[in-house]
């Protein structure tokens, strides 16, 4: 259907959101967050790698290269449509890995995703990459990080059917209701995690329990500069891009 406010659900879904065989209904992402500095504070992408301006340690998660290596060609330069091709090669695979090697000693790893903000807030990172998720909870022990949404890398929680499945017109029926504007709006108001719709994030409020204003914690609300992860491409250069990422990780 059409959002609250009219629009054409091809027009009103961000980017990414409608597949050939999903809808998206929630909107995560990984952000850059920080520790507060003297005078100005980081707020752009590049400030990531600008180890002159803002000194100390960036702390990236050592599993994959997923995330990472997209935010490397960004930073480098590669336009947001060029990113995945550029990825492709040979070339735009080492150019990313220069990249983060650029960081030098200020490199540093962590494994799981509650580790990303324990370090900045130990003072172990001056930045990090987190979840926005995590960012959240953080926010609410009182310990909220610098947040850079610059250049936020997001992703979709969807909708599926599985193929032959014998109640199809009813879960049809279902994400018909669950994607419309306002049920996107009443998940945010629990979690900190975008309706995929713009028409439902201007209905977004408070957190019914806790009645924190959620809108200033979700991906969508700023999403200027937001990219789009390519699942797709992942699965299907995944295996041959990880390898190389494990043995560039293993002499860094």
């Amino acid at each position: 259907p059409a959002g609250d406010d009219g629009t054409a659900a091809a027009q009103d879904f961000v980017p990414g959101a409608i597949g050939p065989c999903w809808v998206g209904n929630s909107v995560y992402s990984q952000v850059i967050v920080s520790a507060k500095f003297p005078g100005a504070q980081p707020t752009t992408f590049s400030d990531f790698f600008d180890t002159a301006r803002f000194p100390g340690r960036r702390a990236l998660k050592r599993g994959s290269g997923k995330y990472n290596l997209e935010m490397a060609l960004l930073a480098d330069g590669v336009a947001p449509k060029d990113v995945y091709a550029t990825l492709a090669t040979d070339g735009g695979l080492a150019r990313a890995l220069a990249k983060l090697a650029s960081l030098g000693a200020n490199l540093a790893w962590y494994n799981s995703d509650s580790e990303a903000l324990a370090l900045i807030e130990s003072g172990g990172a001056a930045f990090a990459t987190a979840l926005n998720g995590q960012v959240f909870e953080a926010s609410q022990r009182g310990s909220a990080p610098n947040v850079i949404w610059d250049h936020q890398l997001y992703e979709f929680d969807a909708f599926g059917i599985p193929a032959g499945d014998s109640k199809k017109d009813a879960a049809m029926d279902f994400i018909r209701f669950a994607t419309r504007s306002s049920p996107l709006a009443g998940v945010a108001d629990w979690q900190p995690f975008g309706p995929a719709r713009r028409s439902g994030l201007n209905l977004v409020g408070e957190n019914p329990e806790t009645h924190v204003a959620m809108r200033v914690f979700l991906p969508t609300a700023h999403f200027e500069t937001a990219f789009a992860v390519d699942d797709a491409w992942w699965r299907g250069h995944g295996d041959a891009v990880e390898i190389a990422w494990r043995n560039w990780q293993a002499a860094h």
